[in-house]
């Protein structure tokens, strides 16, 4: 699902220009946000993921890959 919704929106940017015509159909916007809830829910699971595997890391891999800004900026990309 997720490279034909792309796919299919991608394919419009050849046809059209910025904010032109035909206009894009609301079941292709509603995939797209569909898409995005996805996506954002798997950003948090990954950053609990991380949190999670990162427990069993030492404190030197903690700092040199920055293991909770990582979490953190995973975090805060699921929630814009």
């Amino acid at each position: 699902m997720t490279e034909d919704i792309v796919e299919r929106v991608r394919s419009f940017e050849a046809d059209h220009v910025p904010e032109g015509w035909p206009a894009i159909r609301m079941r292709e916007v509603s995939a797209l946000a569909d898409e995005i809830d996805r996506l954002r829910i798997l950003l948090a699971d990954a950053a609990d993921d991380i949190e999670t595997w990162g427990a069993y890391a030492s404190e030197y891999f903690h700092q040199k890959h920055d293991l909770a800004g990582c979490v953190a900026r995973y975090r805060e990309a699921s929630k814009k």
